[in-house]
């Protein structure tokens, strides 16, 4: 999914089934409000990232983290985009 598609989402899972119904406006509440919920979502997926690994595999799980971090970043971008 990619970081576009991952904002949309989250934005859309946060918005309640009654404000589904309406149309896509930026104006309005509940939208700011889903918007507020799924970046504080991905705040809570990037301060998982920032974890430290100690032991084997360490360098597998920072270049993970790296890559995971980056999305993330990019999915909070498209999420203060709309």
């Amino acid at each position: 999914m990619t970081p576009k598609e991952k904002a949309k989402n989250l934005v859309e899972k946060m918005c309640s089934y009654q404000w589904r119904q309406v149309t896509f406006h930026r104006s309005c509440s509940e939208f700011v409000n889903a918007c507020n919920c799924a970046m504080v979502i991905v705040d809570e997926m990037l301060q998982e990232m920032n974890c430290t690994h100690i032991g084997y595999g360490k360098q597998v799980m920072s270049a993970y983290r790296k890559k995971k971090t980056e999305y993330w970043q990019q999915v909070k971008a498209e999420i203060e985009k709309m």
